[in-house]
């Protein structure tokens, strides 16, 4: 994650679908940023989160790349 924040600085992340289990959250959206050359691009995206009592446990991240 460290790696990217640069090249995320300026985007917008927008989640907009949440579904919640008794351990698993997932949550859909996009990302609207900008490329280091100027270009304006979109991704989707779905994390899965999964717990253990208020602990994290696990993240599966999931982009699909020119929406």
């Amino acid at each position: 994650c460290e790696k990217i924040l640069p090249m995320m600085a300026g985007s917008q992340l927008i989640s907009t679908n949440f579904i919640c289990d008794t351990n698993k959250m997932a949550i859909e959206g996009y990302c609207d940023y900008t490329t280091e050359d100027g270009q304006a691009q979109k991704v989707n995206y779905c994390d899965i989160y999964t717990f253990s009592g208020a602990q994290i446990t696990k993240v599966t991240s999931y982009l699909v790349d020119k929406c």
